[in-house]
């Protein structure tokens, strides 16, 4: 009888320390060592599994004194002292031949000219063009190449015309050249914005 009672007094004992073990201010405890050996562990992790082998401002580069970066796929510069937005870094367009473009005069007026069976003025490309090349020129307006379905806006030609006027025409490979007083730039279907962003970074002396 008296060893049941004594083992009755150690499982009370048990209780009791278990009870002591785990009150407040010991799990408080184990939360504090819990979260510093996470933190210690991530550090360690990092510092061999997960560092950054990325080369230094990948989202950032240097292009003949002009600062872009890179944020959700689009470059950023600041030009002529406005932000602007452009989807293809200068580097990238460097391989495109606009050099036609490079001595073509831009006049205080210009006239961004397209065919209406294949351009709209509505065009997102083509107002893209006008935004641009109005961060360079005051007077950018838009103009038919031909007489057929052009609505109120002017019908340009190349041979009278006396303000600058730049023709986008579709084609099947990319290249400009100019003719008359005109400054053609021909593009592949897919690539009229990156010929676009070419004129721009030629003219606004980013790419030189």
């Amino acid at each position: 009888m008296k060893k049941k009672k004594y083992s009755k007094n150690i499982t009370s004992e048990e209780k009791e320390n278990k009870q002591s073990f785990f009150n407040k201010k010991n799990l408080s405890m184990i939360v504090v060592f819990g979260i510093l050996g996470i933190m210690i562990l991530s550090a360690v992790s990092f510092s061999f599994l997960g560092k950054d082998n990325t080369p230094q401002g990948n989202n950032e580069d240097n292009y003949n004194g002009y600062k872009f970066v890179q944020n959700e796929g689009y470059w950023t510069s600041n030009i002529g002292g406005k932000n602007i937005q452009f989807q293809y870094h200068p580097r990238d367009l460097e391989e495109i031949n606009i050099d036609a473009a490079t001595n073509y005069n831009l006049k205080d007026k210009i006239y961004i000219l397209f065919n209406s069976k294949e351009n709209k003025e509505t065009d997102q490309d083509l107002q893209r063009a006008r935004a641009l090349l109005l961060t360079i020129k005051q007077q950018v307006y838009f103009g038919c190449a031909n007489e057929q379905e052009c609505g109120d806006m002017p019908i340009i030609n190349c041979k009278t015309e006396k303000n600058s006027a730049i023709y986008f025409k579709q084609s099947t490979e990319n290249k400009a050249y100019t003719e008359d007083n005109c400054l053609i730039l021909e593009y592949k279907i897919d690539d009229k914005n990156k010929l676009i962003e070419k004129l721009y970074y030629t003219k606004a002396g980013v790419i030189i």
